[in-house]
């Protein structure tokens, strides 16, 4: 047992290196290298893979791991756009993938291919293992989060995500899970028809 935790960390390891390695900017957009990889990878796993793009050469992945039970699945999400390289240089190549003192480096490590690597792997090792699933599993992996989450929204306007019971999200938290999300409160506010309008 240890043995094969040890074998999927250096699995999920590999693969976070190989998604750095693919640069994925946005903007202006360039998601499609990760997605492809991802996509056969979850294919060749014998997962019910789809993607849809919200723009020409930029889509997402919506996939599937039937359970046995009725129960509705449990999801993953992560995206795997990451944002500019920004003005001021690096101390190390931005997309070596390259890993000091155990930890990984290059844009895009934390927020958030590592968490997308991990979720993935964790699935196929599972799936791998033959182990029947009560419940089944959901992944959803998009573009174009860093810039409006144009992925995402364009998946709920597909109806392409189905329900879930249970949505993890796999943002950087220091391992930590957090149970609550920010939002955000749009109010329309009128005392009467010759007052002003306020909107905040």
């Amino acid at each position: 047992m240890v043995a094969q935790k040890k074998k999927m960390q250096s699995s999920a390891v590999e693969l976070a290196r190989k998604l750095v390695q693919l640069p994925s900017l946005n903007p202006p957009g360039q998601e499609k290298d990760c997605i492809i990889l991802l996509a056969h990878m979850l294919t060749e796993a014998g997962l019910d893979v789809r993607t849809y793009e919200f723009a020409p050469g930029r889509p997402s992945i919506v996939a599937h791991a039937a359970g046995s039970g009725n129960a509705k699945p449990l999801a993953f999400t992560g995206h795997v756009d990451v944002v500019p390289l920004g003005e001021k240089p690096w101390t190390v190549e931005p997309f070596a993938g390259e890993i000091r003192d155990n930890k990984l480096f290059g844009r895009g490590a934390s927020d958030m291919k590592s968490g997308v690597a991990a979720f993935v792997t964790a699935t196929l090792s599972h799936v791998r293992s033959n182990t029947p699933l009560k419940r089944g599993i959901t992944l959803v992996i998009t573009a174009g989060e860093e810039t409006g989450c144009e992925g995402a929204f364009h998946l709920a306007r597909r109806g392409a995500l189905g329900s879930a019971d249970l949505l993890i999200v796999a943002e950087p938290s220091s391992n930590r899970p957090i149970i609550a999300h920010k939002g955000s409160v749009r109010l329309r506010i009128s005392e009467g028809k010759d007052r002003p309008l306020i909107n905040a």
